[in-house]
């Protein structure tokens, strides 16, 4: 199986995650898993797969609203679990607190040389962290009024 995109944003007092599949086989669904860490993850709800037997050649398109959000920063992951029990987990979706103002987005993700950041007004301040032996870094974003959000940029 292939998920071809996978995201969220907030809507009011709740968060809508969408999600595309393509090429499922033996699909049972997915359960959606929700952290404020991006280290501890909690089962939220499950999503059932579309076709009954598990298998499809076409894209699928999913959604779960997540009626009490957590407050501030969130990471969202999927894990797809077949009929047999085997699964596999999604890439994490990060969700920014929503009072941070325009979505911040690293790109591209991983890099290689170099990354590039959009969505800033010109009052951040950005710092970047290595996370030791991981090859991975945090990128923490401060915005004029001290509101603070985080990236993980993964290194190739």
């Amino acid at each position: 199986m292939t998920i071809m995109s996978f995201g969220g944003k907030r809507a009011g007092s709740v968060l809508k995650l969408e999600w595309a599949t393509a090429a499922e086989v033996n699909n049972k669904g997915f359960d959606v898993e929700r952290s404020e860490d991006s280290k501890v993850w909690s089962a939220i709800g499950f999503v059932q797969g579309k076709n009954a037997d598990g298998n499809s050649a076409g894209k699928l398109e999913y959604q779960f609203t997540d009626e009490v959000p957590l407050q501030g920063n969130s990471y969202y992951r999927l894990r797809q679990t077949d009929w047999d029990a085997k699964g596999t987990y999604s890439r994490i979706s990060y969700i920014p607190d929503a009072d941070f103002g325009a979505e911040i987005v690293v790109y591209p993700n991983p890099a290689t040389q170099s990354a590039r950041v959009k969505g800033l007004t010109g009052t951040e301040r950005i710092w970047v962290y290595n996370i030791q032996g991981k090859g991975k870094y945090l990128i923490v974003l401060q915005s004029s009024n001290g509101k603070s959000i985080s990236r993980h940029l993964l290194k190739r």
